[in-house]
């Protein structure tokens, strides 16, 4: 790879850009300006060709060695940057570098080169740090390192952005009222619709468990824990203001605040400057719940098993047989997490274990038989309820599936539990 140099711009300052392939992302133009005397934060500002992607930045000064520059202590366009003009802001200070001016400054700013490197994401519950992985073990997230993923770390997986369909097909909406009964199934509340998510974002793999709970606030919760295990189940009993806090006004205002002492103001404090300034751990909103559920299924498809969907009864049958025990007894094994064969993006349990928030409030079904194509949807500004997805081992099998959320006061704790999410590029 060629690199270009740009050019001094200030304080001996100088910005290099990469030179790639055509067919590959490129960036040109780029330009770094301390603000000194007022301010030793470095402004990076490049221009992106081509596709998507990440940008990794290096630097060096007076001769020393080339290092990384820690996204923790950058804020702006680093994740899933869109072709156009790209702007980075570096604080020195918060990488231990004190309050100076830097001589013979040179900035390098590259796509990543491998971008299946930030497959997943595992978060360090100990001291909130992270790191990368391309792939999951041999094994399993599940049974790996003795259930050390689900206990004092967390897993995400990276969900790509795009468009995808939400909702039932008409088909397969007729059948499920049909199987519901006189109208007990609003249908036309599921109406399949185009959705575009304009940014990745990462999903945690597993439901929040006991142990993450205790990790992030300090003390157990409602579950038992199971030392024999060095493990535990998902966390129970978890009500939408104990995830956000009381007050709390999404899609409205400061839509990403949480309370103080709320989980996620825990969560928040505790990652603080360790992961990259800028993303936002929140719960997923129903559109991005929905996107990491269906994973890589045809749009027309409602489950993740690899079955036909067809409109009779029969075949439903088979497929909700199917996605239901995940070929394992639901009898033996239908209240233990991870149990269940993830799906294609390596997702545990999102359908049929144990109902989980996310962002939106309720919604009712629109006028006509369509909706229009949305981007980025956050759900409705009101309402006394908060929407939960994927059913669970109680509820009504028509509730356990990828399109359908059940509406709830934002107090209810009996039968809820959560997934993290992180925002890599946040709703505006």
């Amino acid at each position: 790879m060629n690199t270009k140099k740009i050019g001094i711009v200030f304080a001996g300052l100088m910005a290099v850009a990469s030179c790639v392939i055509a067919a590959e992302p490129v960036i040109s133009d780029v330009a770094a300006c301390q603000r000194w005397p007022w301010s030793p934060l470095v402004d990076i500002d490049f221009v992106l060709a081509g596709t998507n992607c990440d940008v990794v930045i290096t630097a060096q000064y007076d001769g020393a060695a080339p290092f990384e520059l820690n996204p923790a202590h950058m804020s702006g366009d680093l994740f899933d940057v869109k072709p156009g003009k790209g702007h980075v802001v570096w604080d020195p200070v918060a990488a231990g570098f004190g309050d100076k001016t830097f001589p013979n400054f040179t900035v390098t700013v590259e796509p990543l080169a491998d971008a299946s490197s930030r497959t997943y994401l595992i978060l360090d519950l100990k001291d909130g740090s992270y790191e990368y992985a391309s792939s999951a073990p041999e094994e399993g997230w599940a049974k790996a390192d003795n259930a050390l993923y689900r206990t004092s770390k967390m897993v995400f997986r990276r969900i790509p952005g795009g468009k995808f369909y939400m909702g039932y097909p008409k088909g397969i909406r007729d059948y499920l009222e049909s199987f519901a009964g006189n109208g007990k199934f609003n249908v036309a509340k599921y109406l399949q619709h185009e959705v575009t998510l304009s940014s990745d974002y990462y999903m945690s793999v597993f439901l929040t468990t006991e142990c993450h709970y205790c990790c992030i606030t300090g003390v157990w919760g409602t579950a038992t824990y199971n030392p024999k295990m060095k493990s535990a189940g998902q966390y129970k009993s978890a009500s939408y203001q104990a995830v956000r806090g009381v007050g709390t006004t999404w899609p409205n205002g400061d839509k990403y605040a949480v309370a103080e002492d709320s989980i996620l103001d825990m969560m928040r404090r505790y990652t603080k400057g360790k992961i990259p300034d800028g993303w936002i751990i929140d719960l997923p909103t129903s559109a991005q719940w929905e996107r990491a559920c269906k994973a890589t299924m045809p749009t027309n498809w409602i489950y993740y098993v690899e079955s036909t969907v067809d409109d009779d009864a029969a075949a439903l049958t088979n497929i909700v047989d199917s996605i239901a025990s995940c070929k394992i007894s639901p009898t033996k094994h239908g209240t233990t997490m991870a149990q269940r064969l993830p799906n294609q993006w390596g997702i545990y349990d999102m359908l049929g274990l144990q109902a989980e928030w996310v962002l939106d409030h309720d919604w009712s079904a629109p006028s006509g038989e369509c909706y229009e194509p949305m981007i980025d949807p956050v759900g409705p500004t009101s309402g006394s309820s908060r929407q939960l997805k994927g059913g669970n081992t109680d509820s009504s099998l028509f509730y356990s599936v990828s399109p359908v959320n059940i509406s709830s006061y934002k107090e209810e704790t009996g039968w809820c539990a959560f997934r993290l999410c992180i925002h890599i590029n946040p709703i505006k």
